[in-house]
C-alpha cells in the first residue's frame, strides 16, 4: 500500500492533542491516589509548553484550548457539565487560557527564532544585521519570559548550579518566604545558618541536602513530580506545597541545574483540616461545643482571641459571649454593647475581613485598643430563614498573612455554631417552657399527675409525692392504687377503664392516704391529649382536696345538733341563773327575818332573860349565816376573777381540822350529830392555813346540813405514802349519782324546787374544788344514792420534814386571853365601836376606841397601844393614810406596832392594799370576834418577841 506522507502541520497538531491526551489520562489514573483534581491544570502546562515548542504557537493554542475544556469538563465542579456555574473557576480557566495562549505564543516565537538561528546557520547566510536582529528578538523573548516569571501567581525557583547553592524565586515565592527580591534561597546555604530564614519537611522530617528535590533532581538529571512539602517560616508559619522539580540540561546534555514549580496548598490543607475537626468534635454539644470551636479556630488560625457571641434581643444590640479563647486558654464570658464595633458591621453586611489596622475603622471600640487588636475576621451564625443569631470572631495583635484567605474556612465553622447555637435555642426555649409548666404543676394545690396512652403513671408533681409520702418510682411501680381506700378501689377503676375505653374525661371520688396515714376525700379528673387521628397520647390529670367539701353535709348536721345542744344549754343556764337569783333571794332574805323580829322584840324589853339569850343566839346564827353567804360571793367573784391569793405556810392539817371541828360543833350538837374524828399525826401540807381550815369547815358545814338528826358525820386523816387523804364521810340523804359529775359545778344544786328542805347558794363545793386545786390536790365525791350518805376525799401533797416549823405558838380558841394588852381602834360607827369596845374587853384586852383619825394620832403617843385596829373607810382620812402617818411618827414604836385592818372593803385588790400600806392583817366585815382575838394575840405575842 502506498504510504500517505502527513503534511508537517498536520503532526504538529497531532503531538498537541496527544500530548493533552497523554496528561488527562495520567491525571485519571493518579487521581484516586493523589487527589490531583485540584492541580489538574498545573500538569497540562507541561503539555502546552511541549506541544509549543515542539509544533510552534498554533499546536500550543490548541493544547490549551483542549486543556481547559477537558479540565472544565470532568475536573472543576459541576462535573460533567460545560456550564461554568462558580466565578473563581471561570476565572482559573480564563487565567490559565491566557497564560498558555502567552506561554505558546512565547515558546512558539521562540522556536521560530531557533529556526531561523539553524537556517542562518546552515546556510552560513547570517548577516550581522541579522544576528543583532535575533539576538533583539531573543532578549525580547527573555524578557517576555522574566515577565511570566515574576507576573505568573505560582511559586517558582530555579537553582542555578547542580549543587543548588545558589537559587532564584520568583516574586511570589520571595513573598510566601518573605525574602528580598533577588536573595538567595538556597536551603543548601541556608540550612548553614544558626537561624535560617525558612526550613523545608516532608512528612515531618527535615530536609537537607540530597533529600531537598531540588538538589535531587539537579544531580540524577530526573524529573519529581507531585511532590508534597511544608515550608516552615521564621516566624513560625506553615505554608504546605504541591509541585513538581525539573532538570536542566546544558549543551552537552548534563544537569546544570533544576526547576521547581510549586503550588500553595494551605487553605486547602487548612480547610481539610477544619473538616476533620467538625466531624471529630460532632458528638459534642451545648457549652463544651462553644469552647472548642473557639479554641480549634484560634490554634488553626494562630490568632490570641477568639469567641462565639449570642445577639441578645436589646436595642441598641448586644452581644453575650458564649465561649472565649484567650491568650492560649478560656475566658470568663462577657456581654457587652455592639455600637461602632466591627461586630456591627458584621450583623449588617455579613463576613468582614480587616487585616491589619483595625483600630483605624473603628476609633469608638475601646476594647480594640485595650487589647492592642491589629487584625478582625468575624462571620455570622445564621438560622435557616437567614436570621442573624450571633457572631464567630478571631482577633489577633498582628496583621493576617496576605498568603492565607480565611474567610471561607470560618465561614465552615460558623455553620456548624449556628447550627449548634440554634439547637441550643431551642432546647433552651423547651426548657423554659417545661419550667413554665412545671412551676404552673407545682403552684396550683391540685395533686397533678400525667400518664401514657395506656393509664400507666408517667409523672407526678412534687405536692402529690409530698401528700402520698411516694416517689414516681414507688408509684410506677406498687401503682397508684397503694394510696386509694380499699373500698373505693372498684369505683374509680371502673371509671376509669370507661374513660380510658371511651377516650373520655375521667372523674370519680374516692378517698386517698395521706403520708401520715390518713384518708382524705378527692376529686380525680383527669383530660386525655390526642393526636389528629384522634388517638390518646398522654393523659393529664388531678386530684383535688374535697375533704372539706365531703364534710359540710356532715358538719351542717352536726352544726344543727350543736346548736340544739347549746340552745339546751343556754336554756339550762338562764334556767339556772333564775333559780340561783330566786335562791340568792331566798338566801338572803331569810335570815333577815328572824333578826328582824328578834331585834325589834328585844327592843320591847318585854321577853325574860331566857327569851333574851335564845333572841340573841337566833340573831347571831342569822348574822354568821348571811356573812358566810356573802363570802362565797366574794370567794366566788375571787376565783372567776383569778384573784384569790394563797399564804402558804406549813399546815400542821391535824390542827387545823380540830379548829374547823370546833367552829361546827355547836351545829353538830344541836342536831344531835355524831362527829367521829380519826385524825393521824405528822401530817404537814404546804398551803394557806385559812384556805385549809375553809375546806374542812366547808365539806364538815354540808355534811351536818344534809345529815337529819342523830346521824353521824365522819372525819379521817391519815398518810399515806407521800400524799395525806382527808375523809369526810356522813350518813345523810346521799347524792343522786346522776348529779354526781355536776356536784362541784358552780351554782348548781340537786334540788332547786321552792319545797327544798335545805338553803344555800351552790358554791360552797365549787369554792372546795377551787382551793383543792390550788394546793396541787384533788377531791372527789361519791355516793351510793339518795338516802345513803355521801363521801368527800382530798389528796394533797405531802410536805417534807425539813419545812415542818413548830405550829406550838399558834394559839387555840379556847386560849385566847388578851389581857394587858392595849389595843387602840378607830371607826366611824358608833355600834362597830360599841362593839368592839365590849368584845375585846370580855377577853381582858385594854380598851382605847375613837371615831376619827385626828382622835386616833392624839391618843397614840399617852395610851402607848401594843396593836392597832383601824377601818379604812373614815370620814376625814382613810385608814390607808392614817397608818401611813402613824409609821412616819419620830417615836420608834409607830414604825413596828401591827396594824389591823376592819373593813367592809373585801375584795382582792383591797386585801392587797392593806398589806402595802402597811398593816400585818385584813378583816372583813361583819367581824368573827374569836377571829379578831386570835388575830391581836398573835400579833401581840409576834411583838413582843421583837
Amino acid at each position: 500500500m502506498r504510504k500517505i506522507k502527513l503534511k508537517p502541520y498536520w503532526k504538529n497538531y497531532g503531538v498537541a492533542i496527544t500530548l493533552v491526551l497523554m496528561a488527562f489520562v495520567f491525571l485519571l489514573a493518579l487521581d484516586p491516589f493523589f487527589n490531583l483534581a485540584q492541580a489538574s491544570l498545573l500538569l497540562f502546562f507541561g503539555a502546552i509548553a511541549i506541544s509549543a515548542f515542539y509544533g510552534g504557537r498554533e499546536p500550543g493554542i490548541l493544547a490549551t484550548l483542549l486543556s481547559a475544556m477537558l479540565t472544565s469538563y470532568y475536573f472543576l465542579l459541576p462535573q460533567y457539565e460545560w456550564k461554568i456555574r462558580d466565578i473563581g473557576a471561570g476565572l482559573r480557566i480564563i487565567l490559565f487560557v491566557s497564560e498558555g495562549i502567552l506561554i505558546s505564543h512565547l515558546i512558539g516565537n521562540l522556536r521560530s527564532a531557533q529556526e531561523k538561528i539553524r537556517k542562518n546557520f546552515e546556510k552560513l547566510q547570517v548577516t550581522e544585521t541579522e544576528i543583532k536582529d535575533l539576538n533583539q528578538t531573543l532578549q525580547r523573548r527573555v524578557n517576555e519570559l522574566q515577565t511570566l516569571f515574576d507576573a505568573i501567581p505560582i511559586n517558582i525557583a530555579i537553582a542555578e548550579d547542580i549543587d543548588c547553592r545558589v537559587v532564584r524565586l520568583n516574586p511570589a515565592f520571595s513573598h510566601l518566604l518573605k525574602m528580598p527580591k533577588n536573595a538567595n534561597a538556597s536551603a543548601v546555604m541556608l540550612s548553614e545558618q544558626a537561624d535560617p530564614p525558612f526550613t523545608v519537611y516532608q512528612n515531618g522530617q527535615k530536609l537537607t541536602g540530597e533529600n531537598l528535590p531540588q538538589r535531587y533532581v539537579s544531580k540524577h538529571g530526573v524529573e519529581l513530580r507531585d511532590i508534597e512539602i511544608e515550608i516552615v517560616r521564621k516566624d513560625k508559619k506553615v505554608f504546605n506545597l504541591y509541585g513538581h522539580a525539573i532538570p536542566l540540561f546544558d549543551e552537552l546534555g548534563k544537569p546544570r541545574g533544576s526547576v521547581g514549580v510549586y503550588v500553595d496548598m494551605s487553605d486547602r490543607k487548612r480547610m481539610e483540616m477544619a473538616l476533620y475537626k467538625l466531624v471529630e468534635y460532632s458528638r459534642i454539644t451545648g457549652p463544651a461545643f462553644f469552647e472548642t470551636v473557639v479554641r480549634v479556630v484560634a490554634e488553626l488560625f494562630e490568632v490570641r482571641y477568639a469567641y462565639v457571641g449570642q445577639l441578645l434581643p436589646n436595642h441598641p444590640p448586644r452581644i453575650k459571649t458564649l465561649a472565649a479563647w484567650v491568650n492560649g486558654q478560656l475566658s470568663d464570658n462577657i456581654e457587652y454593647d455592639l455600637s461602632g464595633t466591627p461586630c456591627e458591621q458584621v450583623i449588617k453586611q455579613g463576613t468582614c475581613l480587616y487585616r491589619r489596622q483595625v483600630s483605624n475603622f473603628f476609633p469608638d471600640d475601646t476594647l480594640l485598643q485595650e487589647l492592642g487588636i491589629e487584625s478582625y475576621l468575624g462571620t455570622p451564625l445564621k438560622n435557616a430563614q437567614g436570621e442573624v443569631l450571633g457572631i464567630l470572631n478571631i482577633l489577633h495583635d498582628q496583621p493576617l498573612d496576605e498568603s492565607l484567605s480565611p474567610e471561607a474556612l470560618l465561614e465552615i465553622f460558623a455553620g456548624k455554631t449556628a447550627a449548634e447555637l440554634q439547637r441550643e435555642q431551642a432546647i433552651a426555649e423547651l426548657r423554659n417552657s417545661e419550667e413554665r409548666y412545671r412551676y404552673l404543676v407545682e403552684s396550683i394545690p391540685q395533686l397533678v399527675w400525667t400518664a401514657n396512652s395506656h393509664g400507666k403513671v408517667m409523672d407526678v408533681n412534687q405536692r402529690w409525692s409530698e401528700f402520698t409520702g411516694l416517689t414516681l418510682v414507688q408509684v410506677q411501680t406498687q401503682g397508684w392504687e397503694t394510696v386509694v381506700h380499699p373500698e373505693d378501689i372498684s369505683t374509680l377503676t371502673q371509671k376509669w377503664a370507661i374513660a380510658q375505653e371511651n377516650a373520655t374525661n375521667y372523674q370519680a371520688e374516692g378517698r386517698m392516704r395521706r403520708n401520715d396515714g390518713v384518708y382524705r376525700w378527692h376529686l380525680h379528673q383527669a383530660v386525655p391529649l390526642k393526636n389528629n387521628r384522634g388517638q390518646i397520647i398522654k393523659w393529664f390529670g388531678t386530684a383535688t382536696d374535697i375533704e372539706n367539701a365531703k364534710q359540710l353535709e356532715q358538719q351542717r348536721l352536726q352544726l344543727l345538733e350543736q346548736e340544739r345542744t347549746v340552745r339546751e344549754k343556754a336554756e339550762r343556764a338562764n334556767r339556772i341563773k333564775d333559780e340561783f337569783l330566786s335562791i340568792l333571794s331566798h338566801e338572803l332574805r331569810s335570815p333577815l327575818n328572824p333578826i328582824l323580829g328578834w331585834t325589834q322584840l328585844l327592843q320591847t324589853q318585854k321577853l325574860d332573860e331566857q327569851q333574851v339569850e335564845e333572841g340573841l343566839a337566833v340573831i347571831e346564827r342569822n348574822v354568821k349565816l348571811q356573812t358566810q353567804l356573802i363570802d362565797d360571793l366574794l370567794d366566788m367573784a375571787k376565783i372567776l376573777r383569778g384573784k384569790i391569793t394563797l399564804n402558804m405556810t406549813p399546815v400542821d392539817l391535824s390542827s387545823t381540822i380540830k379548829a374547823a371541828i370546833e367552829v361546827v360543833r355547836m351545829a353538830a350538837e344541836r342536831k344531835n350529830i355524831w362527829l367521829q374524828v380519826n385524825l393521824s399525826n405528822n401530817c404537814h401540807i404546804k398551803g394557806d392555813p385559812a384556805r385549809v381550815q375553809q375546806i374542812i369547815w366547808n365539806l364538815l358545814s354540808n355534811a351536818i346540813k344534809f345529815t337529819p338528826e342523830g346521824g353521824k358525820v365522819m372525819i379521817n386523816l391519815e398518810r399515806i405514802d407521800q400524799q395525806v387523804q382527808i375523809t369526810v364521810t356522813d350518813t345523810g340523804k346521799g347524792i343522786d349519782r346522776g348529779f354526781l359529775p355536776h356536784i362541784f359545778e358552780s351554782f348548781r344544786q340537786e334540788d332547786v324546787s321552792i319545797t327544798r328542805h335545805y338553803g344555800g347558794l351552790g358554791l360552797g363545793l365549787s369554792i372546795v374544788k377551787y382551793l383543792v386545786d390550788a394546793h396541787g390536790g384533788t377531791i372527789v365525791a361519791d355516793s351510793l344514792g339518795e338516802g345513803k350518805g355521801a363521801t368527800f376525799l382530798i389528796t394533797l401533797p405531802l410536805l417534807k420534814s425539813s419545812a415542818i416549823v413548830d405550829l406550838s405558838d399558834y394559839l387555840s380558841s379556847e386560849e385566847i386571853n388578851l389581857t394587858g394588852i392595849k389595843v387602840l381602834a378607830v371607826d366611824d360607827s358608833q355600834d362597830t365601836r360599841e362593839m368592839l369596845e365590849t368584845l375585846l374587853t370580855v377577853y381582858g384586852a385594854k380598851m382605847k376606841v375613837v371615831s376619827s383619825a385626828a382622835e386616833f394620832l392624839s391618843n397614840f403617843d399617852h395610851f402607848q397601844p401594843d396593836v392597832l385596829i383601824c377601818d379604812i373607810s373614815l370620814p376625814d382620812v382613810d385608814g390607808y393614810t392614817l397608818l401611813q402617818e402613824i409609821r412616819r411618827l419620830p417615836c420608834e414604836r409607830g414604825k413596828i406596832i401591827p396594824a389591823i385592818a376592819v373593813t367592809a372593803h373585801a375584795g382582792h385588790e383591797d386585801y392587797q392594799q392593806a398589806f402595802l400600806s402597811g398593816f400585818q392583817k385584813h378583816i372583813a366585815k361583819p367581824i368573827e370576834p374569836k377571829i379578831l382575838a386570835l388575830t391581836i394575840a398573835s400579833l401581840a405575842k409576834a411583838s413582843s418577841r421583837q
